[in-house]
């Protein structure tokens, strides 16, 4: 790194320079800002470029705060330049303070032994780099007096306290002797009642001090029996939770005394006597060279585990004011006495039941809870460090005056023995973010961070040693990030750190206890601050804090992220594969096995890949359906059950690590109970048992360093141990270390299958509840999804998402859901008139919705274009949207299968492959689709066989009018659809073969001459100028019999002729329907009657049933009138019934009474010829007739059967009974008149009928299922049967028809079973009725 400021070094050599050549020097140049503040303020000295013999957070905070002083003091934070020790570990982890430097120096790596405690490189580096200072922060070197005394020779100088002072006060045995002879309360501990005054160096005399410590086990134990348990055993050189162990018997101490001796290597240990209901409360101190010491409030540090700080807050509000300012006042004599300069933390026990507090040490260095004490002072205590090594006098520094009430810029000295400070009312709680695991007793981790995601607010902000892709090391400190919350008071402040918890995000290798801080912030103890120094030992010991998900949930969050990672991995290798123009497809299987072991239960599921973001888990018969979106930063947004669930993992050794919704768990690999391996990353210190011995359960086997601490691993099972790594070995966490020989292998752990339901997302949360509720809308998204989904390549159920389609396609409702979703899209840029427009519109307004499209499209708004082509999709109704729909899905198949269709496989990919070089998932996509052709196949074959009936089903199916003749202009296909069916159609390949075919058959049905031209040729029919042409031979010109024959007919385009202007074709037309209608029967006589005044045009017929008797058959009369709509019905129904009774009359004998001689089996017809599309006309037509009721009894009208449309239009048959009281049959519903005779649907009369929408309308199937008894049986016992009635006009029955007839009724019942309602019935049963050949002697009735 370079800078712009030359900093000329204060030495030359390794001759010492004295202070005031140093000061005269540094103070020369009053244009310096630093210069001129450090002249103004009575300095001694000017430092400019520091060496921070520190890493981690110590470094970061030091640069972060000396940074913001220089800045906020002088305006330039360039004033000061920071020289950083770097090791190789801290460069590869990308650790955040050498980012934060100006330059930095390369160091040994390993143990800081090597480095950041090496006193001697230090300050060979001081020297070397020319730096002025030298920063210790915490930890490492800090409290090592060598290294002040060896800076002080060469003129560097330490910012802290000087060697003599640091030697007495950092050891800790020291500082407790020196409390002792200042009658401070202590204790118990190994060096009770030692009193000593310090020597000419500034120590404790040697015999003093060495029989205050413990050397061996031995004298550990003796001073353990003297003092009682349970004991605290601690280096005097230790600090952060390093180098104390606390013992409650023999055992626990010999072991401890070996782990602290390890922790911290030649450092003196000492024993005190735990304090039991303790608090642990501290004074921030800061001493300068002319001997004053300002005490800045303090800290309570009570939360502790293993006796390192979680949570540091501030004030200490337990202790009341008066008690606190005494400690205060006591640290600041003890401090002044000894000539402390610099910042340092004098610490106490505190009884709050007797208010009693006990000096516990002090640290010659600053902490890294002192941010707490700058939230509450205002007071920058690393800057406040700087300015005391510059000689600056603690009454001139601004931001303590600004804490005393004083004028900053004023230099009158401050009494801080005397004067009060004023803290502004607010409370400060930190915590401490520290790579741990909180599942395994809170034992360090290292390894990479990928991210960490924190957003400071008004009141809370935090600091980390590490960013993105950095890292912690197995020789850093666990500790990586701190965080400060402030609020009015103590509660306030714990809900703002709590928030800010929650929102905090680490990812990557390490552990973090980030969600467990947050439930012991819950906690009812912390809450109401009743908590001491044993609280959260205590709470880990007994379990009492759970921080866990439910086990269901991680397990389906766990092969969620195994099943997202694994089609990754596959897709990526392919791709690979493809660029080395390999070609193997057989890993990309979208269903595969996926195994997770949780909590001693093994999971088996079969995972089918749904979808590019979807995966469907398949456990035994429970089925999860859940959607996986990889978030930029790798997260793994996940929804299944109805909750959505955030997840980061990452495998590791012992399996694999999540985080979910912010909570880690842990899914291990398949336990082995013979193996002992480590579950931390670190070196082997020593073995606990001799080899080949027998280890206990849960008993220690093994002493490991990691991150600095010792800690024991145990015995996974009971058995003979063999070891396979010696001691002093590097290890990995998942490392096999022994192997055990079980003492009794039965009694081991088992891991047992996983049986009974499965609900991740807890208990009675059903999937397919959460979806029963959706809108057509919702339910034609999701399907239309769910087809295009299988067309590229997942598994899904074709059948069902077919017909799912196909209903919502069919649904009214459909299309005002569709123009508000399109409006809604669009926002405020629709104009209101639209959005009017489209509210009066329905699917049926066919031009009107093809006008507003046009002008939707004049307003050229790419916004709108959702609307234009809704409009112009719904301009043909139900049925044109639909076409539109099914020739984009046909697309999507095409767009593949072109791609492969008449190629060999392999060099189908290559083609792909070359056209798509720098897009290979393009690739991977094509042919994942096409390794699913039999799903694709199946389901386009579907949807082929149900074209014949989906247009009668668009126009209200059988819940309307009944069946839409496929083959005719009523149902139109556009050229979109054409074409690609006619590219179906081309595709060759004998995996295409069915689907060809089918696509073929489907054109040729189509390909008949528009609607206009074969009502053309029905006319030429009637009059005679053309011939019936049939199979077995063509009819003779103007031959009507052959017309009503024939199986051709084109039956509902005879009413668009009604009313033609040739009176031959109408009158012929009219004949020709009434004996079509009445083939069946024997027609006696008919007769056509013009229209005449308000009597409309008549046709008047009477009839005999041909399959009964005819002495015991009634003559039966008919009557059709013809009229415009319900409105001309409504004026001229009297007329028409007036008529009708004439008619009769005219064969009624002379003797009887009219209502006497009829029989009530007459019919009458109305047709209606210009009639809209009106789906209420069977309520519109109940109701007129409703006034007329006792005069058609009177008549013997049995039926009233009513035909709308208008010309071009399919007829709408509705029929209207006696036995209803005239009201609608809908039974009957779209079938023309005697249909149901002729069907013989009266046998039905003993089912539940729903009636399945078919090609034509002389076959009918029904769903039909039994009725209740009348003794009240029960329903849900009688099975459902498919029912399949068919008329048929063929004359070939002999020669091969009945063959044909059967074969089209099985097909029939074959596209009836898609319906869902088909799929539940038992059984089938046929009726086939085939009308004879008429003869002649049949038509002798002619109309004149």
């Amino acid at each position: 790194m370079s800078w712009n400021v030359q900093c000329k070094p204060n030495v030359t050599s390794a001759a010492a320079v004295s202070d005031a050549e140093k000061q005269d020097y540094n103070l020369n140049s009053h244009h310096d800002a630093l210069a001129n503040y450090v002249h103004a303020k009575g300095g001694k000295r000017v430092i400019r470029r520091i060496l921070i013999a520190n890493n981690g957070m110590a470094a970061a905070k030091a640069i972060l705060s000396m940074r913001k002083w220089a800045f906020l003091e002088l305006g330039d934070e360039k004033a000061l330049q920071f020289v950083a020790m770097a090791t190789p570990e801290d460069l590869a982890a990308n650790a955040e303070y050498i980012r934060q430097a100006d330059e930095f120096v390369e160091v040994p790596g390993g143990s800081n032994a090597n480095n950041y405690a090496n006193v001697q490189l230090i300050v060979d580096l001081a020297l070397k780099e020319k730096v002025d200072a030298v920063w210790p922060g915490w930890g490492h070197a800090s409290e090592n007096p060598k290294l002040p005394e060896g800076l002080r020779k060469l003129g560097i100088q330490f910012i802290g306290p000087t060697a003599p002072v640091m030697s007495v006060l950092g050891d800790k045995i020291a500082a407790n002797i020196l409390a002792q002879t200042a009658n401070v309360p202590s204790i118990p501990w190994s060096g009770d009642g030692l009193k000593a005054d310090l020597t000419p160096e500034g120590t404790i005399p040697e015999e003093i001090f060495q029989k205050a410590m413990v050397n061996t086990v031995d004298e550990a134990l003796e001073a353990a029996a003297r003092i009682g348990y349970p004991v605290m055993l601690k280096a005097s050189e230790g600090g952060g939770g390093k180098g104390i162990r606390k013992s409650t018997n023999e055992q626990e101490l010999r072991s401890n005394f070996e782990q602290v001796k390890n922790e911290v290597p030649g450092s003196p240990m000492f024993m005190m006597q735990l304090c039991s209901q303790a608090r642990h409360l501290e004074v921030q101190i800061v001493g300068d060279e002319y001997g004053h010491a300002v005490a800045l409030n303090g800290r309570d540090c009570t939360t502790q585990r293993r006796f390192q700080k979680i949570f540091e807050e501030g004030p200490p509000v337990i202790a009341p004011p008066e008690v606190f300012r005494e400690m205060e006042r006591a640290a600041q004599r003890l401090t002044q006495n000894i000539g402390y300069i610099g910042a340092g933390t004098v610490e106490y026990l505190f009884n709050a039941s007797t208010g009693n507090y006990f000096f516990l040490e002090l640290n010659p260095r600053l902490q890294v809870e002192h941010p707490v004490t700058e939230g509450l002072t205002g007071v920058n205590l690393p800057a406040t460090q700087l300015q005391v090594a510059m000689g600056i006098s603690l009454s001139r520094m601004p931001e303590i005056r600004k804490l005393y009430g004083k004028t900053v810029e004023a230099f009158d000295d401050i009494d801080f023995m005397k004067e009060e400070y004023v803290l502004p009312k607010k409370h400060v709680i930190a915590a401490r973010i520290t790579a741990e695991n909180p599942d395994e007793g809170f034992k360090p981790t290292s390894g990479t961070i990928d991210r960490v995601n924190f957003q400071s607010s008004p009141n809370v902000w935090g600091y980390f040693s590490v960013g993105a892709n950095g890292g912690i090391h197995e020789y850093a400190d666990s500790q990586f990030g701190h965080l400060f919350a402030s609020g009015n008071d103590r509660d306030e402040a714990r809900k703002a750190l709590m928030l800010a918890l929650k929102d905090l995000e680490v990812r990557g290798e390490i552990r973090t206890a980030i969600e467990y801080l947050n439930q012991l912030l819950e906690t009812e103890e912390f809450r109401d601050n009743t908590i001491d120094t044993a609280w959260l030992d205590g709470l880990i010991a007994a379990k009492g804090l759970a921080v866990g998900q439910d086990p269901q949930l991680v397990v389906a969050a766990a092969v969620l992220f195994r099943s997202h990672v694994y089609w990754k991995d596959v897709e990526a290798s392919f791709e690979q594969a493809l660029q080395r123009g390999q070609i193997s497809v057989s890993s990309l299987k979208t269903q595969f096995e996926m195994e997770i072991v949780y909590q001693d239960i093994k999971y088996l599921f079969n995972v089918t890949r749904s979808g590019p973001d979807a995966f469907r888990l398949k456990l035994g018969t429970n089925v999860v359906d859940a959607k996986v979106r990889e978030q930029s930063d790798g997260t793994l947004l996940t929804i299944f059950g109805g909750s959505s669930h955030r997840i980061s993992g990452m495998e590791e050794p012992l399996g694999l690590r999540m985080v979910l919704d912010g909570t880690t768990c842990l899914v291990p690999i398949q336990f082995d109970p013979s193996e002992c391996r480590s579950d931390v990353t670190g070196k082997i210190v020593r073995y606990l048992q001799p080899e080949g011995s027998m280890v206990e359960k849960g008993k220690p086997y093994a002493e490991v360093e990691a991150m600095k601490m010792v800690m024991p691993l145990v015995a996974p099972e009971t058995g003979k141990i063999s070891y396979n790594k010696p001691p002093g070995s590097i290890i990995d966490a998942g490392e096999l270390l022994a192997e055990l020989e079980l003492a009794n292998p039965s009694k081991a752990k088992k891991i047992i299958p996983f049986t009974g339901r499965f609900y991740p997302v807890g208990e009675g949360v059903d999937d397919q509840k959460l979806s029963s509720s959706w809108d057509t809308l919702a339910a034609f998204k999701r399907s239309l999804e769910d087809v295009k989904l299988i067309l590229d390549g997942y598994t899904w159920d074709g059948e069902s998402a077919v017909q799912r389609l196909l209903a919502t396609l069919c649904d009214p409702a459909l299309f005002p859901l569709s123009a508000k979703d399109a409006c809604a899209a669009a926002g405020n840029k629709v104009p209101a008139w639209i959005v009017s427009r489209l509210e009066s519109l329905s699917a049926s307004s066919g031009e009107d919705l093809l006008l507003l499209s046009k002008e939707v499209a004049a307003l050229n708004l790419p916004a709108l274009e959702p609307i234009r082509i809704l409009c112009e999709n719904y301009s043909q109704g139900l049925w044109g949207n639909a076409v539109n729909i099914l020739t984009d899905i046909f697309e999507r198949y095409l767009v593949v299968e072109e791609q492969f269709a008449g190629k060999s496989f392999d060099a189908a990919v290559k083609a792909l492959v070359k056209a798509n070089p720098d897009s290979l998932n393009t690739v991977t996509s094509t042919v994942v689709a096409h390794l699913h052709i039999e799903d694709r196949n199946n389901l386009m074959l579907s949807i082929l066989r149900q074209l014949p009936t989906l247009p009668q089903r668009c126009a209200g199916g059988m819940q309307s009018y009944g069946p839409i003749g496929w083959a005719d202009d009523h149902a139109k296909l556009s050229s979109g659809m054409v074409s690609a069916l006619e590219r179906l159609a081309k595709l060759r390949g004998k995996e295409y073969g069915e689907v060809a075919l089918r696509a073929s058959n489907t054109l040729l049905e189509k390909r008949l001459p528009p609607i206009d031209v074969r009502l053309a040729e029905l006319r030429d029919f009637l009059v005679g100028k053309k011939a019936l042409k049939r199979k077995w031979g063509s009819a003779p010109k103007g031959d009507l019999q052959a017309l009503v024959e024939s199986p051709t007919l084109a039956v509902d385009l005879l009413p668009s002729l009604f009313e033609d202007d040739n009176v031959v074709v109408h009158r012929a037309a009219l004949e020709v329907y009434v004996k079509r209608v009445y083939r069946a029967h024997n027609m006696l006589a008919l007769d056509t009657i013009e229209q005449d005044g308000d009597y409309p045009m008549l046709v008047k017929w009477s009839f005999r049933f041909r399959d009964t008797p005819i002495d015991i058959s009634p003559v039966r009369y008919g009557m059709l009138a013809v009229l415009k709509d319900l409105h001309d019905l409504k004026d001229r129904m009297p007329k028409v019934l007036e008529a009708y009774r004439r008619s009769l009359e005219v064969h009624c004998p002379d003797d009887m009474d009219l209502s006497t001689w009829v029989d009530p089996v007459n019919v009458l017809h109305i047709a209606m010829n210009s009639e809209d599309n009106n789906t209420d006309i069977a309520l519109q037509v109940a109701e007129l007739l409703h006034p007329y009721k006792n005069e058609l009894v009177r008549l013997g009208v049995k039926f009233v059967n009513t035909l709308a449309y208008k010309k071009l239009q399919l007829p709408r048959y509705n029929t209207f009974t006696m036995a209803r009281d005239y009201e609608e049959d809908p039974l009957y519903r779209g079938s023309r008149p005697t249909v149901a005779h002729l069907l013989e649907l009266s046998r039905l009369k003993n089912y539940d009928l729903e009636r399945i929408a078919t090609v034509n309308r002389d076959l009918h199937i029904y769903v039909g299922q039994g009725k209740l008894e009348e003794d009240g049986g029960r329903r849900n016992l009688r099975p459902f049967h498919l029912l399949l009635r068919r008329i048929s006009h063929s004359r070939d029955i002999a020669k091969g028809g009945l063959e044909r007839i059967l074969a089209k009724a099985i097909d029939a019942l074959q596209l009836a079973m898609l319906d869902p309602r088909a799929q539940q019935t038992s059984s089938t049963r046929l009726y086939l009725n085939v009308l004879p050949e008429l003869k002649d002697k049949d038509f002798e009735a002619r109309c004149v």
